[in-house]
């Protein structure tokens, strides 16, 4: 049937179509953004931590009226069977002062286990104490009882591969020696540096350090050196200490027994030549009147 009033322009239905329009374009849009959001990466915090170097355990071996001696453990390889101990403080005038604490923090890559002893004396003239009876003591007669009494004990029971009595020297001349005959491992490690380093090899004609600390330790067979450096109180760190230290940490002290076997096996064969050779004369020497006595000398 003809409809006799035309249908005219609906503005409300254009409004509703708008609408819907709107919101489905909004819809898309943040779902668009969800998923946009989602795939970007999250970021995080790349500044990563310093990485944690070996923490130093310091322990207070003793502290008496003498002064204090101060354990530092935990440099170089803390996992490694080799265990070496240095010895700062003995005979010094100002033991707190020295390089080879922060040149041993700085040195890299340590094969062995390292600890440092350091001892401080007390820097009073007179000490009246009734339980040992001391008066009057220098700085280098407390800086000695200290490693004598406290120092070498503690080294000993912790059976240390290798020990080192650092002094400073008041000349350009380092060097480096052992104050005894009764270790073989000491003369090899000597040598060792020696070899490696710019420091030489050097025995002074008296000491007495060396009776406090090298010298018990060899006799509780516990190798031990003395090194005297001129870089001492140097600031910062040192190259030569460091370098000796370096030294200390190439020479191999687990395989040292082969080279002392071979050696023994050597001087053994030597010694039964020499014994043959001796039979084969001992005829002509008998022959012989006069015994003429000959100069010994005794090779270190």
């Amino acid at each position: 049937m003809y409809d006799p009033e035309p249908r005219g322009f609906n503005p409300l239905r254009l409004i509703i179509i708008m609408v819907i329009a709107v919101v489905i374009i909004m819809g898309v849009t943040v779902a668009l953004n969800g998923n946009s959001s989602n795939n970007e990466p999250v970021e995080n915090n790349t500044t990563a931590p310093p990485a944690e170097v070996n923490p130093i355990e310091k322990s207070v071996v003793v502290n008496n009226s003498y002064g204090v001696v101060t354990k530092m453990s935990g440099y170089g390889n803390k996992t490694s069977d080799i265990h070496v101990a240095l010895i700062v403080g003995v005979d010094v005038k100002t033991p707190a002062s020295n390089v080879v604490v922060s040149t041993l923090e700085n040195s890299k890559n340590l094969k062995y286990a390292y600890d440092i002893y350091v001892i401080e004396p007390t820097n009073d003239t007179n000490i009246n104490n009734t339980t040992n009876n001391s008066n009057n003591l220098t700085l280098n007669n407390k800086t000695e009882a200290l490693a004598d009494e406290s120092v070498v004990p503690d080294i000993i029971s912790n059976n240390y591969n290798f020990s080192m009595d650092i002094h400073g020297v008041s000349d350009s001349n380092s060097f480096v020696f052992v104050p005894s005959e009764d270790t073989y491992t000491s003369k090899k490690v000597v040598t060792a540096i020696s070899n490696n380093t710019d420091v030489g090899v050097y025995t002074p004609s008296s000491y007495t350090y060396a009776r406090y600390v090298s010298i018990p330790l060899i006799s509780n067979n516990i190798p031990s050196v003395v090194y005297m450096t001129s870089q001492y109180n140097t600031n910062g760190t040192s190259s030569e200490i460091g370098d000796v230290i370096g030294a200390v940490d190439n020479f191999d002290f687990e395989h040292l027994d082969d080279s002392l076997n071979n050696t023994t096996t050597n001087d053994t064969s030597q010694n039964t030549s020499n014994v043959n050779s001796s039979n084969n004369n001992s005829s002509s020497d008998s022959n012989n009147s006069t015994q003429t006595d000959g100069n010994s000398e005794i090779i270190d």
